[in-house]
């Protein structure tokens, strides 16, 4: 069982490699493709999201809680143990992620009306960009230095320039968007 896998130390995963956050048992599951081979780390909350590196080094998974959850676990994938727990202080239930970078991430704070770029090697929150719809939600990269953040309970999809760390415009979306991607 899930339980039993989490008392053993988890191996680092061979890659290529999925991350999967497991939101009822509390663990992120490694799950190497080659081999199939299967392990758990506890990150001692309910993960929702995940997104790994660049560089394959590092996971991060987001941790909403119903009140007031604010961690952002950092999976080290060279040791299958967490590297940090950040915290992200006045943003509230963090979700979406993605990776700019191998070092700073762009996650939404599905408890307000902003995104948060971290650095995740200090655990600090870097900069917000303010003033989305509210409950950002689900956070995709495009190729033109844009992301694009769905707001379910707003019916809208924001489309933020990652450089200038600002919404550039909002596209209105019919009932409530929550899962997007961006085509090539």
């Amino acid at each position: 069982s899930a339980s039993e896998a989490q008392g053993a130390q988890a191996a680092p995963p061979t890659r290529p490699f999925l991350v999967v956050a497991n939101e009822r048992s509390g663990v992120a599951t490694l799950v190497e493709l080659a081999s199939g081979r299967v392990s758990h780390v506890d990150l001692h909350g309910n993960p929702h999201e995940v997104a790994v590196s660049p560089d394959g080094r590092i996971a991060l998974l987001t941790i909403p809680g119903r009140f007031s959850g604010t961690e952002v676990k950092v999976l080290d994938l060279a040791t299958a143990r967490v590297r940090r727990t950040i915290d992200l202080g006045r943003y509230k239930d963090p979700h979406g992620v993605a990776f700019l970078s191998d070092s700073v991430a762009l996650i939404g704070t599905l408890g307000g009306t902003s995104a948060v770029y971290v650095d995740v090697r200090t655990g600090r929150v870097i900069r917000s960009v303010d003033g989305l719809p509210e409950n950002p939600y689900v956070i995709k990269l495009a190729g033109n230095g844009r992301a694009y953040v769905s707001s379910p309970h707003s019916s809208k999809v924001s489309e933020i320039d990652v450089a200038a760390q600002r919404v550039s415009r909002t596209i209105e979306i019919p009932d409530d968007p929550a899962g997007i991607a961006v085509s090539a």
